[in-house]
């Protein structure tokens, strides 16, 4: 029974509460359309670990997409005025 509290605790508290709290803090420190940007890159971690644990087939239109994912990531995080030298 102690597991099953030790468990709780694990998932609960450290798991979701410390993911909302970073949660609440990107929101703050980078805003709404960068923060949500970061669940584009799920799909992209799927695959790889498939690929890695579970020996799936890597095939060509995999490949394209996670580049299509990456490139649409790094087009919204890009911010031209911070790469401007005065």
């Amino acid at each position: 029974m102690p597991i099953t509290w030790f468990a709780l605790l694990w998932l609960g508290a450290l798991g979701s509460g410390v993911a909302l709290i970073f949660w609440y803090y990107l929101l703050h420190e980078i805003g709404p359309t960068r923060t949500i940007s970061v669940t584009y890159i799920f799909p992209f971690g799927g695959v790889i670990l498939g690929v890695i644990f579970l020996h799936e087939h890597l095939s060509w239109q995999l490949a394209l997409g996670a580049a299509l994912i990456i490139s649409g990531v790094l087009v919204t995080n890009w911010n031209p005025k911070l790469n401007t030298e005065n």
